[in-house]
């Protein structure tokens, strides 16, 4: 009996979906796995390899002009054009499962409309609350009439979960407020976030990558991913103005866009020599960056969303390396560093701490170790993804009927 043709849509193009579509395939299935190529974000291993089965298509989907993050007409433009380019695929792919993550509401609205009138079953993969990020960024953008905007997103994320065949969140903590909103919890199947620990092997911190860059002596602290509306690069500046005079710490940022910017304005005003800022970098150097690395840092504002987790720390995890996090301390990438105790949580913007936690770790090199064994031994336990790609075709089979 031949197997589903899924269409896998993941906007950002990140790392651990595309690991997703490679195990169906090799499953059986017959899979597109299709991403926005043109946004100012890494993206996973998207190069189609010697022993992907023929049932995996890569499909990436270009936009006439880069994709707007910042401009509000920008990105309206950008999720429609991506949404009818994907409904093309659709037609001519023929899925009969469509599985769609991370994608902004505008464009998850249309692909889901073009789904029912296609009859194919749309299972949103609903890594973060849209509307709940949104609520606080919008009432800072427009103060009078932020909150009823924020009450629109939340009317339309609300429809679009209500209307689909399935949901697949990341956490249990999603149905407390799926129950506020009364979606119906046995439709709702949680599967936790993964990194591809397979590609995220371990090198020597002094390898050719950190000679070439001179921070084999450092001690280093790197940050990269994207640096956007939700992260704070001044806790970066501030921290790397505060210890400017210790010359064993070396800072090291690897992003693009509004954040990585201002950095390079900052790193200017303050003479900052201890602050290295590199583009994004090829993804198979990717191993080699975080090897490099002493410990690993992770941003988010205060009003981000609490359920968010940053892909980047579950990366971070695998690479044998302690993780500073800043962010809210009820976010789930804080739960899950303080649970395996990999790291240290601290209070978003607060630069003193972030500089006492790196003083603190320069200093205690067996407790750096410590810390970044036990987030290894987390992704060793829980990135399996052969247990991970069985629980979403457990979904696939309970929408059969």
């Amino acid at each position: 009996m031949q197997k589903e043709r899924i269409l896998i849509n993941d906007f950002g193009g990140y790392p651990f979906p595309i690991g997703l579509s490679r195990y169906l395939a090799n499953q059986g299935y017959v899979v597109m796995h299709c991403y926005l190529s043109n946004i100012n974000t890494p993206h996973g291993n998207m190069i189609k390899r010697d022993s992907d089965p023929e049932t995996l298509i890569i499909q990436p989907v270009m936009l006439k002009a880069e994709f707007s993050k910042y401009s509000f007409v920008g990105r309206l433009k950008g999720e429609l054009e991506y949404a009818g380019k994907v409904s093309k695929l659709i037609d001519t792919f023929k899925p009969n499962i469509f599985l769609s993550a991370n994608t902004p509401l505008l464009a998850q609205g249309n692909l889901l409309s073009k789904c029912e009138r296609s009859n194919v079953k749309f299972i949103y993969w609903c890594q973060d609350i849209h509307s709940i990020a949104l609520k606080g960024f919008l009432r800072k953008k427009i103060p009078l009439f932020g909150g009823l905007a924020a009450k629109y997103f939340e009317y339309k994320e609300v429809r679009l979960l209500k209307r689909s065949k399935a949901i697949i969140t990341i956490s249990e903590d999603f149905n407390e407020i799926f129950a506020g909103w009364k979606i119906k919890l046995n439709n709702v199947y949680a599967i936790h976030n993964w990194a591809p620990i397979d590609e995220l092997v371990s090198y020597p911190k002094q390898n050719d990558w950190s000679s070439k860059l001179g921070l084999d002596a450092k001690f280093v602290v790197t940050y990269s991913g994207t640096l956007g509306l939700k992260h704070n690069p001044s806790l970066i500046a501030n921290a790397a103005k505060a210890l400017k005079d210790n010359d064993k710490i070396q800072f090291l940022v690897v992003s693009e866009g509004l954040g990585a910017d201002f950095l390079s304005e900052k790193k200017k005003e303050y003479q900052l020599d201890n602050l290295t800022l590199l583009p994004f970098q090829d993804y198979k150097d990717l191993p080699k960056i975080l090897s490099s690395a002493d410990v690993l840092l992770s941003i988010l504002e205060n009003d981000a969303a609490l359920y968010s987790v940053p892909s980047k720390v579950l990366t971070y995890l695998c690479s044998r390396k302690p993780i500073i996090l800043s962010v809210p301390l009820d976010n789930l990438a804080a739960k899950i560093v303080f649970k395996y105790n990999a790291g240290f949580c601290i209070s978003p913007g607060n630069h003193a701490e972030l500089v006492e936690k790196i003083v603190h770790l320069l200093n205690n090199p067996e407790l750096k170790l410590s810390l970044g064994e036990n987030g290894r031994k987390y992704a060793e336990e829980n990135f399996d993804l052969d247990i991970i790609g069985r629980k979403f075709i457990s979904v696939f089979e309970a929408i059969k009927n």
